[in-house]
């Protein structure tokens, strides 16, 4: 009875089968990185980094090398650093810290395990390049005053205009302003007292460098600092700014 009912209302248009369900689709294939990847090296008794600022395809995160400013002794020394897109440290691996440049290096060279750490870290690069596909970040033409003893600085390219007062940071795109922030405190370095009846130590904050990524809407600024002899300089920020 049930399969003559069926065939009745196959009959007069008022029943269709449940089509067979679709195969699924096949996974997304992920793309070989585009860019070189990026590379530590050892250089005239200095660490170098190539390729280096720069940022994932996706925009998600951004690459830099970071290097302490070490004062009168200058020793060679870099970290790697990874941040999202808020300015939030994810990774950090430090090559060679100032302090051990005495037993990782001399005169005739690379000890041993300098070397394996400079493999170690290309090793990392490679596996962070492969993942996210790592672009680098062009450098804007910037300009500041270091000896002026105000803070701030400019920065042009990519249609990008950079401009940062010792209150506020504006980035704009093709004349649209896409960043308006106060500054944050903790990009001014604090004085620092001397001797008794001595002026403090002042060092007024620049804008050194600003690398960007307009397409990902992605801008990396250096934010370094003027000093003397007798008032070293802190170690220079680097500061994640998106849109």
């Amino acid at each position: 009875m049930r399969a003559l009912l069926l065939t009745a209302l196959a009959a007069a248009g008022c029943w269709t089968s449940t089509p067979p369900a679709a195969a699924p689709a096949s996974p997304p294939t992920h793309a070989a990185p585009s860019g070189p990847v990026p590379r530590v090296r050892w250089i005239d008794n200095w660490l170098e980094a190539f390729d280096l600022p720069a940022v994932a395809a996706d925009g998600a995160r951004v690459v830099f090398a970071q290097r302490e400013d070490d004062g009168g002794r200058g020793n060679p020394n870099l970290a790697l650093v990874v941040e999202g897109r808020d300015g939030t440290v994810l990774e950090r691996r430090v090559v060679m810290s100032p302090d051990e440049a005495d037993t990782l290096f001399d005169a005739s060279g690379m000890k041993p395990e300098l070397r394996e750490r400079i493999a170690g870290a290309n090793q990392w690069l490679a596996r962070l390049h492969a993942t996210h596909d790592l672009r680098p970040l062009s450098l804007l033409d910037t300009h500041n005053d270091p000896q002026g003893g105000v803070a701030g600085g400019t920065a042009r390219g990519q249609g990008l205009h950079v401009e940062w007062v010792p209150s506020r940071l504006v980035i704009r795109h093709e004349a649209k302003v896409v960043v308006d922030t106060p500054t944050p405190a903790s990009w001014f370095a604090p004085d620092r007292p001397t001797c008794d009846g001595c002026p403090p130590c002042s060092n007024p904050a620049y804008l050194a460098a600003a690398h960007a990524d307009a397409e990902r809407r992605v801008v990396l600024l250096t934010i370094s600092y003027s000093g003397t002899d007798l008032c070293w300089e802190p170690n220079s920020q680097h500061h994640v700014v998106s849109w």
